[in-house]
């Protein structure tokens, strides 16, 4: 039997399964799929944030809400409440039209629900869907 190989993640040792000898790099799935995340994230591919924003933005935009709506947090489109665990933060222009500079634009998110931000995806303006809400 041949000698083991060694994970190029975390340099463990590891008999390949079945025949992928040659070309198995990684001792694990878990192993292959954390190389793959670092590498993107390390090419700029994937976000290192979860939804994108930094914890402070998050958090900065709810309070922001809560001050507005004296103490409780609704839907900027809907009104429905929303809560720490299920608020999502929408741009108001699309991210596709903006330039990286206006990405991070705080000014143009607002905490919303999910429904609201699905449906109001990423094919009608701000105005637009603020005023089919509005009179809906």
């Amino acid at each position: 039997m041949p000698d083991k190989k060694v994970c190029e993640y975390c340099g463990n040792k590891y008999y390949p399964s079945g025949n992928q000898w040659t070309r198995q790099k990684f001792c694990s799935i878990s192993c292959k799929d954390k190389k793959a995340y670092y590498r993107n994230r390390d090419l700029g591919h994937i976000r290192s944030f979860k939804g994108g924003y930094p914890r402070q933005v998050i958090i900065r935009k709810w309070v922001e809400a809560q001050r507005q709506d004296l103490g409780t947090v609704g839907c900027h489109y809907c009104k429905k409440r929303v809560t720490p665990d299920n608020f999502v933060l929408d741009h108001k222009r699309p991210l596709m039209s903006l330039t990286k500079e206006e990405v991070k634009d705080e000014g143009n998110l607002v905490v919303c629900c999910r429904d609201c931000n699905i449906e109001k995806g990423s094919q009608i303006s701000y105005e637009e869907f603020l005023e089919r809400k509005n009179h809906g």
